[in-house]
């Protein structure tokens, strides 16, 4: 049906208005939305561009100089150039931890720290630049993405009009200029290659001239260019561009493809030259059904406007960056710098903290299949974690480097968190998260526990009971707490480590349970009992290790892992508030010079969980005003200059977006001990707030509308069937509820619960039934 509307639209449209519809926009194409990025201008930088992507394609639309700029760029673009210490005889956990009790700091770090800072590869690198020089255009008058359609219009004094999106489900870019003049009869575009080459005058110390490639080689015929670039190890990339000029327009597309995916030259080229036969207006009417559907999946309103705001442009890029069959999201995902430099921190993928936040959101927002590709990447790695594992740690099991290539491979840096033994226990929580949102049996049983326990027969390897029965590391990190100092490596076993141990090994046991294997999880409770329970100061609050309390503001919160995301500890339990309330009041009372931008994200996290509404908004707005472009995008320090932090640079990476998005999400709904509660954390002055089909575990979608500052409607749909336990959200007063009856509905306490059948839909509400 989908095709056959397509097609009949097409044809109508063709008959109506000529061969040249096929590369316009229908009518009305674009709905504008009070979430949308809209400017008087745009941007002269390219980390404060307008961002188009679909997973494996992004592009970056600015101003530099006296032409419009696209930085084109496509995910599986890397140099892989492996690190020669990592194949030396020392490149072994004991024998790390032989140096480090000898002392010996500048020999670990000279062997496996500095070719992380030295070095120019391994690295993500961008595919080229995309010009159209508009000085004849006038000046820009205004400027638009549209989110609805992730579609980028400008448009100029002068009258001309640019409208550009990236195809949802193509590897294609699609441009289209309208309103042209006389004088405009030059408008085309050109592409500008990465300055590879030495003699292209770029910054010093992390200029790309250091990647030490060839030359490539550009094409340009009337209509098309074809560019080449050759990388390391045989490694190469083409971008083809094809356009067409009508009357007062100018329309056209490009593709980058990789000879990951076979011949990058025909794929290129036979890519652009189908969608040129295709045409724009089919692609668009693709690109506008994808993204309906995508928006359908959930909605938010709050009186916040500037949370509003950001948590829709987060999910915007959410959807842009993370994409079924496309790599997952890196530190800047397809949207690398364009400034003749090495991305920040080189684009890689970082799993202390980057990897994680970034699909922190996936899950309640309702688009597992944008959370899907990081878990499918993670499983394919696995036979280069388990080499490494064997290799590096001479153990058998699975864990991940923590900074690792598109293929899996260790990068170093920091080898306190790069090649910490617990990285692959932060990782297993996406595989366990996709299972207690999605209920999906086949990826419990054939992905979940899989990996949870090779992990865990990793660490039950490298740590054997000692005196009593007692397990421990045989050194132990937090990130990033002294950062890359001696220091930094505990001979007491951290927070942070112990958090996720002892996660990992609860968290097996119960998926071993619910498979059936009894056995198994009577082995890793066991394991788990091994090991220590946190450490607490005499105030109660969480260390970082035994002995040792965060004495000074740090943008990393690893030793409150264990309240988020990780849930050991829950403010729904009486028990665990005092830990709680005075975890949060050390940190606060350290104050935020420290801290990046993602550490306000992160905090307003735990400051939801704590049910801290009015403080947990104040944080999240913080982040959102002080620590983002005006494009969204997270660059780390405060770009106020308001005091909030010490740090005032700009470095864009992604994880502190994602993790606002989530930190919103928990003042909405909760449901992390298969208890669903419905604004658990929002600010009192809230008065009238609403989402829709936010998702909860247990395969639940969730809708909820707030009025005069009390709950007054609660939707649940349950995809899978099964028991369903809601908070009262009502307190005494008495309620109305429909698709189950009231005799069906228990209550437990201030809990209600019900049995619903897959599919089934229970509402309650206060409302008369002819208002729901």
């Amino acid at each position: 049906m989908k095709v056959f509307t397509i097609l009949a639209t097409l044809f109508f449209w063709g008959r109506s208005a000529g061969a040249q519809a096929l590369f316009s926009f229908p009518r009305n194409a674009c709905t504008a939305s009070a979430h949308d990025l809209s400017w008087d201008s745009l941007s002269s930088t390219w980390d404060d561009a307008l961002p188009l992507g679909n997973g494996m394609l992004g592009a970056l639309v600015w101003q530099k100089g006296e032409s419009l700029r696209f930085s084109l760029d496509r995910a599986d673009l890397w140099d892989l150039r492996p690190v020669p210490e990592f194949s030396l005889p020392q490149f072994r956990y004991e024998w790390i931890h032989r140096e480090v009790l000898a002392g010996n700091e500048d020999t670990i770090q000279k062997l496996f720290d500095r070719p992380y800072d030295q070095d120019a590869a391994p690295t993500k690198i961008p595919g080229a630049a995309l010009q159209f020089k508009d000085s004849g255009f006038g000046k820009v008058a205004w400027s638009r993405l549209y989110l609805d359609q992730a579609v980028c219009e400008v448009v100029w004094t002068g009258g001309e009009q640019l409208r550009t999106f990236i195809d949802a489900v193509r590897p294609i870019g699609w441009f289209r200029f309208d309103h042209l003049q006389a004088g405009d009869s030059g408008l085309i575009p050109i592409l500008i290659p990465p300055p590879y080459s030495r003699g292209s005058s770029p910054p010093a110390g992390d200029g790309l001239y250091r990647m030490g490639y060839s030359p490539g080689m550009l094409v340009s015929t009337p209509g098309l260019i074809r560019y080449h670039q050759p990388g390391w190890g045989g490694f190469s990339y083409d971008v083809v561009v094809r356009w067409s000029r009508g009357d007062h327009s100018l329309a056209g597309c490009w593709s980058i493809q990789s000879n990951f995916s076979g011949h990058p030259g025909d794929q290129a080229a036979s890519q652009t030259r189908m969608a040129m036969d295709r045409g724009l207006f089919r692609d668009f009417l693709e690109q506008d059904s994808w993204w309906k559907k995508f928006w359908a999946a959930s909605s938010i309103r709050i009186p916040d406007s500037v949370l509003e705001n950001q948590w829709y442009r987060e999910i915007y890029k959410f959807g842009s960056a993370s994409r079924t069959g496309a790599p997952p999201i890196t530190l800047q995902a397809v949207w690398t710098a364009d400034d003749g430099r090495l991305p920040p921190w080189k684009g890689d993928f970082h799993h202390d903290l980057n990897t994680e936040l970034s699909y922190w959101p996936g899950f309640e927002s309702n688009h597992l299949d944008q959370s899907t590709p990081f878990t499918d990447w993670l499983w394919k790695i696995r036979p280069e974690g388990e080499r490494y594992t064997s290799l590096f740690f001479q153990k058998p099991g699975l864990d991940i480097p923590g900074v690792t290539t598109l293929t899996g491979v260790p990068m170093g840096g920091w080898i306190q968190y790069s090649l910490s033994p617990t990285v692959s226990c932060w990782l297993a929580q996406s595989f366990y998260w996709q299972w207690k949102y999605s209920l999906d049996t086949g990826f419990l049983k054939d992905r979940v526990y899989p990996w949870m326990a090779a992990t865990a027969t990793f660490l039950a390897a490298l740590c054997p009971p000692g005196p009593g029965g007692l397990r421990k590391p045989p050194m132990s990190t937090s990130p990033e707490i002294h950062d890359n100092s001696l220091n930094a490596w505990f001979p007491e076993t951290t927070n942070y480590d112990l958090s996720l141990i002892r996660w990992l090994f609860g968290k097996t046991a119960e998926v071993a349970r619910v498979l059936g294997l009894p056995q198994e999880a009577t082995r890793w409770e066991r394991i788990r009992g091994g090991f220590p329970t946190l450490s607490l100061s005499p105030a109660g609050n969480l260390l970082v290790a035994p002995g040792e309390p965060l004495e000074q503001s740090h943008r990393h919160m690893s030793n409150l892992m264990g309240i988020f995301p990780l849930g050991l500890y829950d403010w729904a339990r009486c028990e665990d508030r005092r830990l709680i309330q005075a975890s949060i009041a050390h940190l606060d009372s350290l104050g935020t010079s420290q801290w990046c931008g993602y550490s306000f994200a992160w905090y307003g996290c735990l400051l939801a969980r704590a049910w801290r509404g009015e403080q947990a908004a104040r944080a999240l707005r913080i982040f959102a005003t002080a620590f983002c472009l005006p494009n969204s995008f997270h660059v780390n320090g405060d770009q106020t200059h308001s005091g909030y932090s010490d740090f005032t640079y700009r470095p864009f990476t992604l994880e502190g977006n994602f993790a606002f998005a989530e930190g919103l999400q928990q003042m909405l709904l909760q449901s992390q001990d298969d208890t669903i509660r419905v604004f658990p954390a929002v600010p009192g002055q809230w008065d009238q707030a609403s989402f829709r089909d936010l998702r909860a575990q247990g395969a639940f979608l969730v809708s909820a509308i707030r009025r005069g500052g009390h709950t007054v409607r609660v939707r649940i749909e349950s995809l899978k069937g099964g028991w369903v336990r809601l908070e009262n959200p009502f307190g005494p007063d008495r309620f109305l509820t429909r698709g189950i009856p009231s005799a069906g509905i228990s209550r437990m306490g201030g809990i209600l619960a019900a049995r619903m059948r897959p599919g089934q839909i229970l509402v309650l509400s206060r409302e008369s039934p002819s208002s729901n």
